[in-house]
């Protein structure tokens, strides 16, 4: 059994796959496997792979039709047979000591997850994201306080959500036999939030949980992404089922009740989100439908009951006039506002 099953799931980004595969096979960590799930490329992506997979024996390349992220990754799950799993995206890079350094930090401590900062990478340079935790071993009920709750949403007090970059799997590592013995998988349902929900599910299992402040992991945020970019009725396709989830998630849990200002966060953020989106320059509806699409949203049960039972003064003057607009339906001024 190898120590560490680093999941790898691409999807055309030939442009980066050997930064990336190059920051993994270089790894200090040299007892490891990289499984490569090639997700319908129409790129060079699959060729590349082939040539790594051809020089190293550690890495087990599958190509599949293209069917999404949470497909990939849990198919590389069904194929991983390391004690600990790590998931890296194909146009990510790691430093060269951080398999070997979690791993070398988990394992005295007996923990069965262990996470690092990371670094947010672009073009115009680079920014360290720091979670800000203030324990670095967690026991019991500290992973649900200081990690698991947090990472839903900012508290009052916050000025900005510091763990929402920690959402993701990547940066981490997870005990594959907690994903096995719980069935934990990736929601192929979602298009947003699957990665979310996955650390959710996982956190709520486990015992005992350790953070490393270095800072090991490189994201790379691309410019042209889909989040730049007009997104047809992403409110019911997105952001709507999320919340659902982690709705349900909760309740089944019995920690809905201690989330539930953190949740209607969330379904607020989520709102801001959505409405802006139909005034994005490249939406290519007219003006009437932009309005009747934020009136579709306002009136959504969710943010109804939201907005009932939401203390509004949380926010400053512009964006509480706009949901004070919604919540009494001047759909037509939100617009204007916005």
């Amino acid at each position: 059994m190898y120590k560490i099953s680093i999941i790898i799931p691409i999807y055309n980004t030939e442009k980066y796959l050997n930064r990336c595969l190059d920051s993994v096979i270089n790894q200090t960590l040299k007892d490891i496997e990289i499984i490569l799930i090639d997700d319908g490329s129409t790129d060079n992506s699959l060729k590349i792979c082939k040539e790594y997979n051809s020089n190293d024996k550690r890495i087990k390349l599958i190509h599949k039709k293209n069917e999404g992220v949470s497909k990939a990754r849990n198919i590389g799950l069904s194929y991983a047979t390391g004690e600990y799993i790590s998931f890296i995206d194909a146009d990510d890079w790691v430093e060269p000591n951080m398999l070997e350094e979690l791993y070398n930090l988990i394992i005295p401590n007996n923990t069965e997850f262990c996470m690092c900062n990371y670094i947010k990478e672009n073009n115009g340079g680079s920014i360290y994201m720091n979670s800000n935790i203030s324990k670095k071993v967690l026991n019991g009920n500290n992973i649900k306080n200081f990690l698991l709750i947090p990472l839903i949403e900012r508290e009052d007090n916050e000025k900005e959500h510091t763990l929402a970059g920690f959402r993701g799997p990547c940066g981490k590592l997870f005990k594959r036999e907690v994903i096995e013995k719980h069935n934990i998988k990736f929601e192929n349902e979602l298009i947003i939030g699957e990665d979310f929900l996955f650390n959710l599910e996982f956190l709520i299992h486990v015992n005992k949980a350790i953070v490393n402040e270095k800072f090991y992991y490189h994201y790379f945020t691309n410019s042209n992404s889909l989040c730049t970019k007009y997104k047809k009725d992403c409110w019911n396709s997105f952001y709507r089922n999320i919340i659902l989830y982690i709705k349900r998630f909760l309740i089944e849990n019995n920690i809905y009740s201690q989330t539930k200002d953190r949740v209607d966060k969330l379904i607020i953020k989520y709102f801001f989100m959505s409405i802006i989106n139909e005034k994005r320059k490249d939406n290519p509806k007219k003006t009437v439908e932009k309005i009747n699409a934020i009136k579709q949203i306002c009136e959504d049960k969710i943010i109804i009951d939201c907005l009932n039972d939401f203390n509004l003064n949380l926010y400053k003057r512009r964006n509480k006039l706009i949901l004070i607009l919604a919540k009494y339906g001047l759909y037509h001024l939100i617009f204007i506002v916005i």
